[in-house]
Order: structure tokens, then C-alpha cells, then sequence
């Protein structure tokens, strides 16, 4: 299946979201920026190209059919989906390379060891 990434108790595969996305609007450039704040992971796909607020609603209702564990998700608001239009301009290069960076993880990533640090902190 390619390259996963995690999002809560579920994964999303960006080859299935690029796949979605060119042939809703043929091959277009796009990224995945992921960030997380008040327990809730957000999702923001930015697509280089002049979409309307309805292009944004299919391309949203699309990626809930195609996996169910995102609506759960969206439900218990553990997950927020944002689809943004964009100019190509707009999305994050490598500094170095100038090649697209197609997932951006703005999480804060927590070790075991400080998972552990933190729940031993907790008032009992």
C-alpha cells in the first residue's frame, strides 16, 4: 500500500489521497500538513488549484467514504479535516532540494519515557 501515516487509531495513505484527488481534478500538486492542539489531530490538505466550496465538500465526503474510521473520528472531534485551495507557490519545499515535501507533521511527538514522565506528574 505504500507509505502510511498515523493519524489517532487510524492511518491514511497519501497514494490513495493522490489518487483521489487527479481524478477529481486530473494531476495536481498537493500536501498533507498535520498538526495537533486540544486533543484533536487536524488535517490539512492543500491542493494547488482554483477549487470552489463544493469541489472542498465532495473531496471531504470522498474521504469519509473511502475510510470509515475518519468519520468516527470526525464525530468524537478527535480528528478535523481542512481543504484548502492554493497557488503552488504556497506549498512547503525542501530548502535544499526545492522538492515538495507532500507531509508536513506539526505534532508534537511525546517519547514513552515522557508519556511516562507525565502521567507520574498527575495529581492522584
Amino acid at each position: 500500500l505504500g507509505h502510511r501515516i498515523r493519524i489517532a487509531c487510524s492511518s491514511i495513505f497519501p497514494d490513495e489521497i493522490d489518487a483521489l484527488i487527479t481524478e477529481m481534478f486530473g494531476k495536481q500538486q498537493w500536501q498533507i500538513i498535520l498538526s495537533h492542539q486540544d486533543n484533536c489531530d487536524s488535517l490539512t490538505l492543500c491542493i494547488a488549484f482554483t477549487g470552489s466550496d463544493s469541489d472542498a465538500d465532495t473531496l471531504y465526503h470522498s474521504l469519509q467514504e473511502r475510510d470509515r474510521s475518519f468519520s468516527a473520528l470526525l464525530e468524537t472531534k478527535q480528528l478535523k479535516i481542512i481543504i484548502e485551495w492554493c497557488s503552488q507557490d504556497e506549498l512547503i519545499c525542501n530548502p535544499r532540494t526545492g522538492k515538495l515535501q507532500r507531509v508536513i507533521d506539526r505534532r508534537p511527538y511525546i517519547t514513552g519515557e515522557e508519556e511516562s514522565d507525565r502521567y507520574q506528574k498527575l495529581p492522584a
